[in-house]
């Protein structure tokens, strides 16, 4: 009884679409010469579409792209690009790309219908061609950089998941084959990476090798978590506005090294972390946030270090939890404004 009724629920399914105009419609016979377009019909696998895939369809966007007028695509020509697409281009679809038969009010009464998280798909059904992206076009891809153990890469991990942000982490990506951090990320099902930067003859070879691998995942923002090289200029500004570093100190106070040390040498009784944009300028960007704690009467640079990582690890995912959030902009004078968040600071305590 539970397979007729599975029957009978797929078959009402396609009778409730065929009344639709899809997009592959038009050139239904030149896919069919074409076995190697069937998506899914022989491996039972789905091609990712491109994120910069090219499409065509008064309601069918790819991600990244911009709404299309209807009559850009009004004749059978403009579909024409259809059967000559490779898979990794096919373009993505969603559940308010389908475009039903018929004018008015009607036209896109199946996005009523059908959504992302409803929609199923079954071999040889006329949805076979229709193809998902793996998350909401609004979803953030975050690629993290690091050189040890990756702490704060993981307070952003686990604050991302559990805090349901709209992002995801794509990869983990060390300067050393043998940070520890790896590991972890592997265990949590992150895709990993690493370079040697002595493996490279010269710095600006390393950072092409690193944005060719960063670039693979094609991320919104690239974080630096622990990142301990120096970035050329080149690199820096591939990723203007989307590279994000977050620096033991209250910038533009102790910039490079040993800031803890620094510190406590000149004496401040306040201390921290900044999660900066990067800039060409060694530790200077635009600031997002700073977490601060009290310098304690006989702190070691030790004692200290622990207490800024503990507000480096709030700082640092709401900071970027903003940037997934599309909260953060930039003035014309290149000051950060966060909406919702006028201070943009974080207390630590003073005990380690």
């Amino acid at each position: 009884m539970k397979a007729l009724a599975d029957i009978s629920a797929r078959r009402a399914l396609k009778r409730s679409i065929t009344t639709c105009a899809m997009p592959w419609q038009a050139s239904a016979s030149s896919l069919s010469r074409r076995p190697e377009m069937r998506v899914g019909a022989s491996s039972g696998r789905w091609f990712r579409a491109a994120k910069y895939s090219r499409g065509c369809g008064s309601k069918v966007m790819t991600v990244g792209s911009r709404p299309r007028s209807r009559a850009a695509c009004r004749t059978r020509a403009r579909m024409a690009w259809w059967p000559r697409c490779t898979p990794s281009k096919l373009p993505i679809v969603s559940a308010q790309g389908v475009r039903c038969a018929g004018g008015g009010a009607d036209r896109y009464r199946c996005s009523e219908v059908f959504t992302t998280e409803s929609l199923q798909f079954w071999v040889g059904s006329p949805l076979e061609y229709l193809i998902l992206p793996e998350s909401s076009p609004s979803s953030r891809r975050l690629v993290i950089l690091i050189s040890g153990r990756g702490s704060n890469m993981q307070a952003l991990v686990q604050a991302c998941r559990e805090q349901a942000w709209p992002a995801e982490v794509s990869a983990v990506i060390a300067s050393r084959p043998d940070a520890a951090g790896l590991q972890w990320a592997r265990e949590q099902g992150i895709a990993t990476g690493a370079l040697y930067h002595k493996d490279f003859p010269s710095r600006e070879a390393f950072d092409a090798a690193l944005a060719a691998a960063i670039d693979q995942h094609r991320p919104d923002y690239v974080l630096l978590a622990g990142f301990m090289r120096v970035l050329t200029p080149a690199f820096v500004n591939h990723y203007a506005g989307r590279l994000v570093n977050i620096h033991p100190s209250l910038l533009p106070m102790f910039p490079g090294l040993h800031t803890h040390a620094q510190a406590l040498a000149t004496g401040v009784r306040l201390h921290g972390c900044t999660v900066h944009f990067v800039t060409p300028v060694l530790d200077h960007g635009p600031i997002i946030a700073q977490g601060c704690v009290p310098v304690l009467a006989g702190d070691t640079p030790e004692t200290l270090a622990r207490r800024v990582l503990q507000v480096e690890h709030q700082a640092y995912p709401a900071a970027v939890r903003w940037l997934a959030e599309g909260r953060v902009r930039l003035t014309p004078d290149q000051r950060v404004e966060v909406e919702g968040e006028p201070q943009r600071l974080f207390m630590g305590g003073g005990a380690a």
